[in-house]
């Protein structure tokens, strides 16, 4: 099985979480902010420099108001 990162698909996830985010109206500063991290980490998830776990999603998902179960729907509805 090759990673995920180097399948087409994972550019879904990617624009997925940033849908996300933009659906919220938080710039990147502001979501950084709400996770406690800086402005870069938000930026290298986005563009798929860095991943994050499980756990993390979650957070980013409670963080834009949302949870991970709209966004699977999201990434379903995107990869179908």
């Amino acid at each position: 099985m090759r990673k995920s990162v180097n399948r087409p698909e994972y550019r879904h996830v990617l624009d997925c979480l940033t849908q996300i985010r933009h659906d919220a109206m938080l710039t990147q500063t502001d979501l950084a902010a709400r996770l406690d991290r800086t402005q870069a980490f938000v930026s290298s998830v986005e563009r798929g420099i860095r991943r994050m776990d499980l756990l993390q999603v979650y957070d980013w998902c409670h963080a834009c108001g949302t949870d991970l179960s709209s966004l699977g729907a999201m990434l379903d509805q995107r990869l179908a």
